[in-house]
């Protein structure tokens, strides 16, 4: 299977699987553009939803960053996130008015042309006609799509998604509207990542434990710590009256996480702990 990476960025180890290695240094960065979420308007709640939704798939953010709506703004931010990121997820910017830049700059700069969808715009027509809406010429203008990239149907609203790739570096472009953006990770992005990239994977056990200061817990547990093996991890999250452990394994780990999860289980229990597996 082609990846879609640089093959410089494959370790060539003897006797060693690229699939996992290529797991293992998998970056993401997010980039979200809007006035309105520099000047304090709005809460960007998209960069917390897609870093999450990465994670549980064993991809690691390294960078996010919000831009305001100028071209040299978002042209540097594309140069920066891209020589450190493999994936880089942008929201905003896709909408009908005048500040909406981010459809014209990203066709520049993946040296790619605008062309009309019909598809899409069949789509945007059946939409605002269910809303009663007129259809003007912004509207139909969001049927204009780049040539190259994979369109991405945005059933829920009229600013389709788009995937670019170039030299081995893919960019993902969303709505900057929460409900769009979430349909469209979740129906179209999410599932072409699994299927392209299907040696991508990761998954947790989780343990909440009652009236035990984290600092007691993670000393009873340090030995058990250092015997997990490599992609395997156990994280601390306290909370008043209880801590939340979270027993997280990537890749070639995964197979041994109901046995390490047995064993965390069993410290537990030779230490008396109160705890429940939600």
């Amino acid at each position: 299977m082609n990846s879609g990476f640089p093959a410089a960025s494959l370790h060539s180890l003897s006797g060693v699987d690229h699939r996992i290695i290529l797991t293992f240094i998998m970056k993401a960065a997010i980039l979200t553009i809007g006035d309105e979420i520099l000047m304090g308007q709005i809460t960007d709640t998209n960069s917390v939803y897609i870093a999450r939704h990465l994670s549980e798939s064993g991809i690691e953010t390294c960078r996010m960053q919000s831009v305001p709506d100028q071209s040299d703004a978002i042209r540097q931010a594309l140069d920066g996130l891209l020589a450190e990121a493999d994936l880089l997820f942008i929201t905003g910017g896709l909408g009908p008015t005048k500040d909406d830049i981010t459809k014209k700059i990203l066709c520049d700069y993946f040296d790619d042309e605008l062309v009309f969808d019909d598809q899409t715009f069949r789509h945007i027509e059946s939409l605002l006609a269910n809303r009663q809406a007129p259809m003007n010429r912004l509207n139909r203008d969001q049927a204009l799509l780049p040539r190259k990239a994979e369109i991405l149907p945005n059933r829920k609203g009229t600013a389709a998604g788009m995937w670019f790739s170039r030299n081995g570096k893919q960019a993902v472009s969303l709505p900057g509207v929460p409900f769009e953006m979430e349909c469209l990770m979740e129906e179209e992005v999410m599932p072409r990542l699994h299927r392209r990239f299907p040696q991508i994977a990761m998954d947790y056990r989780m343990f909440i434990v009652y009236n035990v200061a984290e600092s007691a817990l993670a000393e009873k547990l340090e030995a058990f710590e250092n015997q997990l093996p490599e992609k395997m991890g156990l994280a601390y999250l306290p909370s008043p009256g209880y801590v939340k452990l979270r027993l997280t394994a990537k890749a070639a780990a995964l197979p041994a996480l109901e046995t390490q999860a047995g064993r965390l289980e069993s410290c537990l229990q030779s230490n008396r702990y109160q705890y429940i597996i939600p």
